[in-house]
Order: structure tokens, then sequence, then C-alpha cells
């Protein structure tokens, strides 16, 4: 997991943490004779108000916790092996590519990562520098070389999306 998607986890679930509690309290708040003395003064004795607004902390907290649980979840792509599905993680294909750009471009640092959308592969990359070769042969190169990998690693034939970027 890159460092930005560990940092955003995080912070989502500080504040889904947080939500959540802010729901509780205010759920509690009608039942809380001390606080509730308190904040009764300020709402006119309105406790139902009190309730309808934890009840929406808590929803909406646990909304926030389901999509921290859908970005973060594993993603598989399927390829028909004869009569078999195999489910493959897009993980193994990241660590794959890892290993080629560390073989391909030893000196340069180059940050890869893999989507699959409706069971096709995209690959999005990010150099940090340009190799030396003209850009359109290397590209041609990249691409013939990933597909025969992916094939042969993964028994995947079909054509593939790869996205990329490079320093200006």
């Amino acid at each position: 997991m890159r460092c930005g998607k560990i940092f955003f986890s995080a912070a989502i679930l500080i504040f889904i943490t947080m939500i959540v509690t802010i729901g509780i309290a205010f759920l509690m708040v009608p039942w809380t004779s001390n606080l509730k003395d308190s904040i009764v003064e300020f709402l006119n004795n309105d406790s139902q108000t009190i309730a309808v607004t934890g009840i929406a902390f808590i929803v909406f907290g646990t909304i926030l916790l389901a999509v921290l649980f859908r970005i973060n979840r594993r993603m598989y792509f399927n390829i028909q092996m004869g009569s078999h599905l195999v489910s493959v993680d897009t993980k193994a294909i990241e660590t794959y590519l890892n290993a080629y750009w560390e073989k391909s471009l030893p000196s340069s640092k180059v940050f890869s990562d893999v989507v699959t959308k409706r069971n096709n592969i995209e690959i999005i990359v990010r150099f940090q520098e340009l190799p030396s070769e003209d850009l359109e042969i290397f590209l041609e190169n990249v691409e013939r070389e990933l597909s025969k990998a992916l094939s042969k690693a993964f028994f995947y034939n079909k054509t593939f999306t790869f996205s990329f970027s490079i320093p200006s």
C-alpha cells in the first residue's frame, strides 16, 4: 500500500471515530441528567432533535466506514483458464511490475499501480525520470514486454490500458 493510501485511510478512520463518538454522545444526552440539564437550557427541552442528530451522525459514520472498507478491499480480476475461472489479486501484478521496472530501469524510480475495471487491467505508471532512448520506442517495448509477461505469468491475453505520467 502506498504512503498516500495509508495516510488517507488513517485520516478517514480518525474522522469516522469522531463522527460515531459524537453520534453516541448525542444519543446519550437525553438519558444523562447532568449533561442533559446543561444542554436542555440551550436547546429548550428538544431531546428528540438531539436523538435524531445522534442517529444521523451514527449513520454518516457508518457510511464512511463502509466507504473505507470499499476503498481498501483487495481487488481481483477473473481469468478464464479452460473450464476454470481463476481470480488473480492485483497485488501480484504490482509485485511483478515492480520487479520488471527494477530490471528494465534500474537507475530510475518508477511508481506503478494496477486497477481493474470490468475485468480489464489498467496499469498506471509514474516515471521519476525518462529513459535515455526515444520515448515512442521505449513505450512500444514496454507494451510488448508487459503483454508477454501478463500472458506468461497470469494467462491474461486481452488488451490492457497503460497510463503514464512523466516529469515536466
